[in-house]
């Protein structure tokens, strides 16, 4: 219809924000931080692509790039999504006076959230700006490394000051982590049936 987005979408936001049960709760903070976090996701999407392994030029910005930390990136935001989306309406649902329709369909998000249980970790991490949230690995001269990855990329080391790796030791650990987020993105961004 040559309109550009979806039509009042963000009126439609501001109206979910004054809803007074999500007021009562953090849903809004979530609401707010996931709604920012997806339109910097959408409004930069060429921007965070060309940034992983592309080069610096003006033309790798419409290269496509299947990057294991874009899908972590890309399926923790739905599964934060979707989860927020079952919490609002089940605390909708509670404040609505109790027949028989309402029973079902209470049924039926109670086991939406269920199935979304085997992604809690993406959600939780998600909402805290991680993901990958303090998870440890060893390497092969017996170091153990406490490890976050951050949503903007970063790779911090928390409750650890300055650490020095050999050069070997940095390559297996960029290598490792890697690996990591490779395993993620092929066995774990979808719920289990």
């Amino acid at each position: 219809m040559g309109q550009r987005g979806v039509e009042r979408f963000a009126r439609s936001i501001e109206i979910i924000k004054k809803m007074s049960e999500l007021r009562k709760t953090n849903l809004i903070a979530r609401l707010n931080a996931l709604y920012n976090r997806l339109s910097t996701a959408t409004h930069s999407r060429k921007d965070r692509l060309a940034a992983v392994n592309s080069p610096r030029a003006e033309g790798a910005r419409d290269i496509i790039c299947l990057e294991p930390l874009e899908v972590l990136y890309t399926a923790a935001l739905f599964w934060s999504a979707l989860d927020l989306v079952v919490c609002m309406i089940q605390k909708h649902l509670e404040k609505e006076p109790k027949t028989v329709w309402l029973d079902r369909l209470q049924q039926v998000i109670a086991r939406m959230s269920i199935q979304l249980e085997p992604v809690r970790t993406y959600v939780e991490n998600f909402d805290k700006g991680y993901l990958i949230h303090r998870e440890h690995v060893i390497l092969s001269s017996n170091k153990q490394v406490l490890y976050s990855v951050c949503l903007n990329k970063r790779l911090e080391f928390p409750g650890q000051k300055k650490l020095k790796f050999s050069h070997s030791e940095a390559d297996e650990l960029k290598e490792k982590v890697q690996r990591r987020f490779v395993a993620d993105s092929n066995h774990r961004t979808a719920p289990h049936k």
